[in-house]
């Protein structure tokens, strides 16, 4: 009888612990779920957070792996879905750092973007540094700028000195992009726009004008006047330079040119490869010293 009663006793107090166990871990998720919500709040995110994991690491960190779906409606519609995590360590609580820990932009930032830098480095907000790619019209205001300086190019010359297709956006430094991002989501939120807490909205107009990117532009510089006799190997590229540099105030986006293109020298039985460098600033340009990057003997 005894024995009976040491059996159902064990029995209740393993049925009592697996009940406890299995009702602890929704509420732990619940506690991971409010302060995460609690943060993404509190940095402008405005979309609904749910918990939908947590492990236990030792190797990486000491603490807790949080996953979690983000999902935010936009008012283009586009609808933002996140799977992501938040790393917490074990003893402090301090929410770690992710992916741009080692970022060392803190020279090309103002105070107040130094402030939203500080909060979007932690693990939980890495999505946003990409955020603005998923945007609809991206693709196709990067198309556009393409085509319109191209037209403006070939215009200029009414010559087919290049093509939209020669045209390409090149990403600088990771630091730079990281930088022009947190400018412009520091400016889109001065201007009242928190869609992803002001990333989404970054067009690539913006990362121009922030030196975020360049746009690589290849030219057929011998295009430029046809019927001239050159009278030294880089005239037609000066020819370029001075009707580029001849037009109005405004005439192309502030932002980097990177203007490829060759010329052969006779005497030297050279091709030459170089690239233009071409900085607008406030509507003027100017062009920084001309870089060499190849030479093929003829």
């Amino acid at each position: 009888m005894n024995a009976i009663k040491r059996l159902s006793i064990g029995v209740i107090v393993i049925l009592s612990v697996i009940i406890l166990s299995s009702c602890a871990v929704p509420e732990k998720e619940n506690s991971w779920e409010n302060t995460l919500s609690q943060e993404f709040k509190s940095l402008g995110l405005k979309g609904d957070l749910k918990v939908i994991d947590t492990t236990k690491e030792i190797e990486a960190f000491y603490g807790t792996r949080v996953k979690f779906n983000y999902t935010e409606r936009l008012s283009d519609g586009y609808v933002l879905k996140e799977d992501d995590y938040a790393d917490i360590h074990g003893t402090t609580g301090e929410h770690l750092e992710g992916l741009y820990y080692d970022l060392e932009i803190e020279h090309l930032l103002n105070d107040e973007e130094k402030k939203l830098c500080n909060v979007v480095k932690l693990r939980e907000f890495d999505f946003l540094f990409n955020v603005y790619k998923k945007r609809p019209g991206f693709k196709v205001e990067e198309d556009k700028i393409k085509k319109d300086i191209a037209k403006k190019i070939n215009e200029l010359f009414n010559e087919q000195v290049t093509f939209d297709f020669y045209c390409k956006f090149e990403l600088d430094s990771r630091e730079k992009v990281c930088a022009a991002i947190i400018s412009q989501a520091v400016k889109n939120r001065d201007n009242g726009d928190f869609e992803a807490a002001g990333f989404y909205n970054i067009t690539p107009e913006n990362l121009m004008k922030n030196k975020g990117v360049s746009l690589s532009i290849s030219c057929n510089f011998s295009r430029v006047n046809p019927s001239l006799t050159y009278s030294y190997p880089t005239e037609h590229v000066d020819i370029f330079k001075a009707k580029l540099l001849s037009l109005p105030k405004g005439s192309f986006l502030d932002g980097v040119y990177l203007i490829n293109g060759s010329y052969y020298d006779d005497q030297k039985r050279t091709d030459f490869e170089l690239i233009c460098t071409f900085v607008v600033e406030d509507g003027i340009g100017h062009f920084e010293e001309d870089k060499i990057i190849s030479e093929k003997k003829m």
